[in-house]
């Protein structure tokens, strides 16, 4: 899948959007998860741009509680309110909808990922999906523990299917758990 920001300008325009809107300085992991894991934008675009945002005085690198963070500088805050507007609505909303979500996810200590598994002689490719989170240590002073919330192999007839499992589950992995628990309790109501 080829990511729809690929003109620096756009990308530049993107990652300092999105850093206004969250509100809160972000690591640089979090700011590639959003930018990159959502296809938004390539991570060597990603990288070179974010460079040259800090070099430009567009964005701040400053201490965090656990590395460095980014931060808008008034210029850049000038700069993305002046020139976000002209993005795309449904990028602004999709990223921004992301960017709380991973950010929660990371609060509650809740990872997940997807893999898309060989073909088999027939066709079919496996997706295998995890969720786990943080789990306080059962005696104080112990070390942190992680459940497993869901760990899920699922079989699509096509890698290009298996494909597009993968991207759903990341896109929304809290909807898919909560779907799967409503269908096996037997409480999962389609509308329509």
């Amino acid at each position: 899948m080829t990511a729809p920001l690929r003109e620096k300008n756009d990308i530049k325009i993107f990652m300092m959007y999105i850093i206004r809107e969250v509100g809160i300085p972000l690591d640089y992991g979090l700011l590639h998860d959003v930018c990159v894991g959502e296809g938004m934008v390539r991570s060597f675009d990603f990288t070179e741009c974010l460079q040259e945002l800090v070099e430009a005085g567009n964005i701040s690198v400053e201490p965090g509680k656990n590395g460095e963070v980014y931060r808008l500088t008034e210029q850049g805050e000038r700069v993305s309110r002046t020139l976000s507007s002209n993005m795309m609505r449904s990028i602004r909303e999709t990223s921004l909808r992301s960017a709380l979500r991973y950010i929660s996810l990371r609060a509650t200590g809740t990872v997940f990922y997807a893999e898309v598994g060989e073909e088999d002689i027939s066709g079919r490719c496996p997706v295998h999906c995890v969720i786990t989170r943080r789990r306080a240590p059962d005696k104080p002073g112990g070390a942190e523990e992680r459940e497993t919330l869901l760990d899920l192999t699922v079989w699509a007839a096509s890698c290009n299917q298996a494909e597009l499992m993968k991207r759903a589950f990341e896109a929304d992995p809290e909807l898919v758990l909560k779907n799967i628990h409503e269908s096996m309790s037997g409480t999962y109501q389609q509308i329509g």
